[in-house]
């Protein structure tokens, strides 16, 4: 006699031709074909290459960064070498002498 048993797409369970409800997991096999079936419409649309976008910066926006760099490097040096040393609070003294 043959084998007449058909497996279940899902689960793969060996079942007897014409059920419309798989045996072991319960998926109706009309609703499993039918969610098969936008998948299959979008691998057609992969197959087309997807268009190439190239985003090009302005010409200007490297040297505009470098013009902030130059700024703030001249801003921290000129605070550094003017402010004129640390505050007086803060200045060693020499020995004290007792009162």
């Amino acid at each position: 006699m043959e084998d007449t048993r058909f497996r279940c797409p899902k689960c793969g369970y060996a079942q007897r031709p014409g059920r419309q409800e798989c045996q072991a997991c319960g998926v109706i096999f009309a609703k499993y074909d039918q969610s098969l079936e936008p998948q299959k419409d979008k691998t057609k649309e992969k197959d087309q290459p997807a268009p190439i976008i190239v985003h090009q910066e302005a010409p200007s926006s490297g040297r505009f960064l470098q013009l902030m760099i130059a700024v703030l490097l001249t801003a921290g040096a000129t605070y550094y070498f003017t402010r004129g040393g640390p505050p007086a609070g803060d200045r060693p003294r020499g020995k004290r002498r007792p009162p």
